[in-house]
């Protein structure tokens, strides 16, 4: 039986109209109200399409650990914006999910982890995506190329997953290898199909 979730995509407090506070919305009303009973939960973005299952038994899965997709773009991981958000958090020294000297982990696209952890993050994830949309200065440490000066970046809501994450003490690891951009070079067979950028093949066209 699916669950369905209503749309979150009007922030009621600030009125900011955006669609991607839909994935934290959709998930937190999904933790509280669905009564999940997996043990660990996969989250894919509306624009994937999954085509094989994620085992806990190949990563060694445990509380506290997620996995997750690459996204070096994301460099407030590395500057202000995760001090603005996240100041209790200690840098990282480790290269599981992003550089040394990390306050969060540079990851989006899909999660992999246990639904305790999920729990936990869920709300935080949609505070700080809200939090970040309303951030004066979001616009120039996101990393985000496609947001105007004083404007509120797209990628806000990646930074909300990763700055709760953080928070929770949920810590990942890239697997770079489970998602696939159809059109791009194969690198063996995918989990996830995410079509996510331009893609044309024959007479159909996917944007």
């Amino acid at each position: 039986e699916s669950h369905v979730a209503p749309s979150f995509a009007v922030n009621p407090r600030t009125g900011d109209n955006y669609a991607a506070f839909n994935k934290p919305g959709a998930v937190l009303d999904f933790m509280t109200k669905g009564s999940p009973a997996a043990d660990y939960m996969l989250v894919i973005d509306s624009d994937m399409l999954l085509r094989h299952p994620f085992r806990p038994q190949k990563y060694e899965m445990v509380r506290g650990k997620a996995v997750s997709a690459d996204y070096t773009y994301m460099v407030g991981c590395t500057n202000d914006l995760a001090v603005r958000h996240i100041p209790e958090i200690p840098i990282r020294n480790d290269t599981r999910a992003g550089p040394f000297q990390r306050y969060c982990d540079m990851v989006g696209g899909y999660t992999f982890m246990h639904r305790d952890d999920l729990s936990t993050v869920a709300p935080l994830w949609l505070s700080i995506t809200e939090d970040v949309r309303e951030d004066p200065e979001s616009w120039r440490l996101s990393g985000d190329q496609y947001v105007q000066q004083g404007g509120k970046p797209w990628i806000s809501e990646m930074y909300g997953y990763s700055f709760a994450c953080a928070k929770s003490g949920v810590w990942h690891t890239w697997d770079t290898h489970v998602m696939h951009y159809p059109g791009s070079p194969a690198r063996g067979v995918p989990n996830i199909l995410h079509y996510g950028l331009y893609f044309e093949f024959g007479g159909y066209k996917f944007d």
